[in-house]
C-alpha cells in the first residue's frame, strides 16, 4: 500500500464518519429523540428548553462534521480524475458531485433557519421546524444515495 492510498483511505473513512455523525444524528434526533421527549414531557416550556439545549449541542457537533466534510471532500474530489471542478457539469461524476454539494448547502441553510426560529418566538414554530427537519432528512437521504453513485 502506498502512502497516497493510505491517506486516501483515512480521508474516505473520516468523510464517512463525519457524514454518519451529521446525517445519522439528524435522523436520530428527528425519528427518536424529539418524538420521545414530546411523548414524555407534558410541559411545553420544559420541552422547548431541553430541545434548545439538545440542538445547541448538536449544532456544535454538526459544525465540526461539516468542517470535516469540507476538508475531506476537497481532498477526495481532487484525487478523482473524473472531477472537472466545482459546479462543473462536464461529466456525470462532476454533475453528481455538484448536485450533492448544492443539496448539502441547502441542508446547511435549513439548519441555520431552524436555529434562528428556535431563538425567536415564531407562530407555528413546531409545524415549521418539523417540516424543515423532514426536508433535511429527505435531502440527507439524497446526499447518501448520490455518495453511493459517486463511489461506483
Amino acid at each position: 500500500m502506498t502512502l497516497t492510498q493510505l491517506i486516501y483511505g483515512v480521508m474516505k473513512g473520516l468523510h464517512d464518519v463525519f457524514t454518519v455523525v451529521w446525517i445519522g444524528g439528524l435522523f436520530m434526533s428527528s425519528l427518536v429523540v424529539q418524538p420521545v421527549l414530546k411523548q414524555n414531557l407534558e410541559n411545553g416550556q420544559q420541552l422547548k428548553r431541553i430541545m434548545s439545549s439538545f440542538q445547541a449541542r448538536f449544532r456544535k457537533i454538526t459544525g465540526i462534521s461539516i468542517l470535516g466534510l469540507l476538508i475531506t471532500g476537497v481532498y477526495l474530489s481532487r484525487m478523482q480524475p473524473e472531477f472537472f471542478g466545482m459546479f462543473n457539469f462536464g461529466n456525470s461524476y462532476s454533475t453528481m458531485l455538484s448536485i450533492k454539494i448544492i443539496i448539502v448547502l441547502m441542508m446547511i441553510g435549513i439548519m441555520i433557519v431552524s436555529g434562528l426560529l428556535l431563538k425567536k418566538q415564531v407562530n407555528n414554530f413546531e409545524l415549521i421546524t418539523k417540516s424543515l427537519m423532514i426536508t433535511n432528512m429527505v435531502l440527507g437521504l439524497v446526499v447518501i444515495i448520490l455518495s453511493g453513485f459517486l463511489a461506483v
